[in-house]
């Protein structure tokens, strides 16, 4: 993580609160781990990353 955006990493936000409520963390810097499954742009703009999320350790590495 590059030192300039370290102190704007927002650490307590659990994956299961991102993907309840997206749009909340809109332009909200945050570090997640796990697999990207698909990428897809969608026709009304925008695109859609399917993802499996794995847990982070502290040195915010997918465990």
């Amino acid at each position: 993580m590059p030192p300039n955006l370290q102190g704007k990493i927002e650490r307590d936000v659990s994956f299961q609160q991102i993907t309840a409520s997206p749009l909340v963390y809109k332009g909200t810097f945050m570090v997640v781990g796990g697999s990207v499954l698909s990428v897809t742009a969608l026709k009304q703009g925008g695109t859609r990353i399917e993802l499996l999320q794995l847990p982070l350790g502290s040195d915010d590495e997918p465990t």
